[in-house]
């Protein structure tokens, strides 16, 4: 009779669903400290590959530059071609 009475007790039943409630919300916290510990390192990640790469960017184009002599007298009045370079 007393194996019966356990079985049909409310209280037992009532303190074993308080119990497996529990273990599940510790289960949760858990899990959501998790989720949230792996989002900081993600921003943290995106954060230092950002500021490494991701500074002001200069873009330019093809530089083409065509070589040429421009003849000039020295001191002593004789003409001498120096090599010059002019970008376009």
């Amino acid at each position: 009779m007393n194996e019966s009475k356990l079985r049909s007790s409310v209280t037992l039943r009532m303190f074993v669903m308080a119990m497996v409630v529990l273990f599940l919300l510790i289960l949760a916290a858990t899990i959501r400290s998790l989720i949230s510990e792996r989002q900081q390192r993600r921003d943290e990640a995106v954060n230092e590959v950002s500021q490494k790469w991701g500074n002001a960017q200069t873009i330019t184009g093809p530089v083409l530059t065509i070589p040429f002599r421009k003849p000039t007298k020295d001191q002593k009045g004789k003409t001498v071609s120096n090599p010059m370079w002019i970008p376009s």
